[in-house]
């Protein structure tokens, strides 16, 4: 009886999603729409920090992140390098086919960063590079067919491609150890879904593409 009244507090507290998916975690609770976390590597390779807004990338983690209901938005956030070479940053990919298809791919090190659409190179700049305990502010502008990637005030790439739009951005520790943190999606359709939803009765439960076809 007692075991079973520590589980339901337990349940309560850390929520049955938190406790039954060790995989999973949602980062900006107190929002409308958090962001969510999946972990696409062993559940200890990146773990949630006691920020609401930040977790660690530990050697060999892979984390997938997502606002509900988006495909076209911007991502912003900063990463520190602990130790190690840097990390890998994915979009336009699906999380379960990432590998034989990374979609775009950023790969952020010491050396410098390149550019790939699905395995091709497309731009290198070898005078952007991760640098030890030095936090840098990466942002991804994905918007239809363009896209463009910054690192603090230098710009890595601005272009187009053909890969559709997908919900995830995948980030990949290159054998290092990373501090991931101000994680923020930018609506770029230029207003907050949520607060649509809450003032309009006829776009309730909608997802962000259906009310934009009844706005």
């Amino acid at each position: 009886m007692i075991f079973a009244l520590i589980l339901l507090t337990a349940v309560s507290v850390i929520g049955c999603g938190r406790l039954f998916h060790p995989d999973y975690f949602r980062l900006d609770e107190d929002s409308v729409t958090p962001i969510e976390v999946f972990i696409l590597s062993d559940i200890y390779s990146v773990e949630k920090t006691f920020y609401d807004n930040e977790f660690l990338l530990h050697d060999g983690g892979i984390a997938a992140m997502k606002k509900p209901d988006e495909t076209t938005n911007s991502l912003l956030f900063t990463v520190t390098l602990h130790s190690g070479e840097g990390i890998r940053l994915m979009f336009r990919t699906d999380t379960k086919k990432f590998r034989d298809e990374p979609g775009m791919l950023l790969e952020w090190t010491q050396n410098g960063c390149v550019v790939k659409e699905n395995n091709k190179t497309i731009a290198k700049v070898d005078t952007v590079k991760a640098v030890v305990g030095s936090p840098v502010r990466i942002s991804v502008i994905n918007e239809g067919a363009h896209f463009s990637i910054t690192a603090d005030c230098d710009t890595i790439i601005k272009g187009t491609t053909q890969l559709p739009n997908t919900e995830y951005y995948l980030l990949e520790s290159l054998q290092s150890e990373s501090t991931i943190s101000g994680i923020f999606f930018e609506n770029l359709y230029g207003f907050q879904p949520e607060e649509i939803i809450l003032e309009d009765e006829k776009v309730k439960g909608k997802t962000r593409e259906e009310i934009i076809i009844i706005k």
